[in-house]
């Protein structure tokens, strides 16, 4: 996004003059030239504002109240000013990362906070989250296809795609899935054929699917308020379906299933929506084609992270599918690449055991109660398999700030 996309009030002003020139040409000859129409606060803001700064913009705009923020957006919008809801869309964002959720702010969304299947604390969402979500709408709604040219979005499209692709992968990041959740469902609401955004909207099904959220849905689900998600823009038009609660891990995982599929189809080459489906896949119990999916991705060559997490994939599957001296070949290979992770240890034993060397087994594990062990198990690096996307959320933002420059 360039400066060139930014537009004055002069047009205005001249249509307002010559209207008032064929109302009355008596006062033609007296018309002076109106100053230039003063800025409201948000564009002034916007303007100001440097990208994934905390700067003096961010702070001004934190207390905007919602009849202002939609005063200035229906501006823009009518105006078409494509640069200003640009810096507006990045504006806001930065102030919801900033901002945490005020008692003041009367019917803000609450937010639930989950840790090994306990509900150990709650929250509020930011406000400035649902202004971000509007200004990506606007800019997702901009443009239209020329007859007879490809279907493809035009740049302001293009870049409210990469805001909901960025917000989902921060929110999957940092755990805060009922955000993903509403974030990623306007994203493929808006562009249902973008790979990218049904991974981000496949991994939010994985995570549901997590035998450690689904223990406590399970508890959830007999007391009220289970609803995560919630809907950030009521009463838009032609909007996704209401954020509904997360379904049992086969219907989160079928449904992971179809829409990674989907996004490999669109783009072939998109490497982590195969190791992904290997185990969505190997989770279901079709060990063959995880096997093959996870040993491909291999082949092809992964991020460390994906490497990481392909491997176990592939030694789960080959495990259970009885060749052995795969999964070995596998699990030592994850165990090299995460040398503190538990579970390719817990894997290499599984296989002694099933060799019927217990003594080899034990021999795996006793790394893992070794006293200079680091008692937290955040080194685990299995745990997060779906808070991390390649790229990941800083490359995406760095992205998405040179577009609005």
């Amino acid at each position: 996004m360039t400066g060139s996309c930014r537009r004055s009030c002069a047009a205005g002003l001249a249509v307002a003059c010559v209207a008032g020139v064929l109302a009355s040409p008596a006062r033609a000859q007296s018309a002076r030239p109106q100053p230039p129409k003063q800025r409201d606060a948000w564009t002034a803001a916007g303007e100001a504002h440097r990208p994934g700064v905390v700067d003096a913009a961010v702070k001004t705009i934190a207390t905007i109240s919602a009849s202002a923020f939609e005063g200035s957006l229906r501006r823009a919008m009518i105006e078409k000013d494509v640069g200003r809801l640009a810096r507006g869309l990045v504006l806001h964002t930065d102030a919801a990362l900033l901002d945490r959720g005020r008692p003041e702010d009367a019917g803000s969304p609450l937010f639930v906070v989950v840790k090994d299947g306990r509900l150990v604390g709650a929250g509020e969402r930011s406000r400035h989250w649902t202004y971000a979500t509007q200004v990506a709408i606007a800019l997702g709604r901009m443009g239209a296809w020329i007859p007879g040219e490809p279907e493809r979005p035009t740049p302001p499209q293009q870049l409210a795609a990469l805001w909901f692709r960025t917000i989902s992968a921060v929110c999957q990041q940092n755990g805060n899935l009922a955000l993903g959740q509403d974030t990623v469902a306007w994203g493929v609401h808006l562009f249902p054929d973008d790979p990218h955004l049904l991974l981000a909207r496949a991994t939010l099904h994985q995570a549901y699917a997590d035998r450690r959220l689904q223990t406590f849905f399970a508890r959830a689900r007999t007391g009220p308020g289970l609803a995560l998600a919630q809907d950030l823009t009521k009463g838009a038009k032609d909007r996704p379906p209401q954020p509904q609660p997360p379904k049992d891990s086969a219907t989160e995982l079928s449904l992971a299933e179809a829409d990674l599929r989907r996004a490999l189809v669109l783009q072939p080459t998109l490497r982590e929506a195969r190791v992904r489906l290997a185990h969505v896949l190997n989770d279901r119990g079709a060990n063959d084609e995880a096997a093959a999916l996870a040993r491909a991705a291999l082949d092809d060559g992964l991020p460390p992270f994906f490497e990481m997490y392909a491997t176990l994939i592939l030694g789960r599957s080959s495990a259970r599918l009885g060749r052995l001296d795969e999964a070995r070949a596998a699990f030592t290979r994850a165990a090299t690449l995460a040398p503190d992770a538990q579970s390719p240890r817990i894997g290499l034993a599984y296989l002694s055991l099933a060799e019927g060397r217990p003594s080899a087994a034990l021999a795996e594990l006793a790394p893992m109660a070794g006293t200079d062990r680091p008692s937290s198990t955040d080194d685990e690096e299995w745990l997060g398999y779906f808070r991390v996307h390649d790229p990941g959320p800083q490359t995406l933002f760095r992205e998405l700030w040179r577009q609005v420059r």
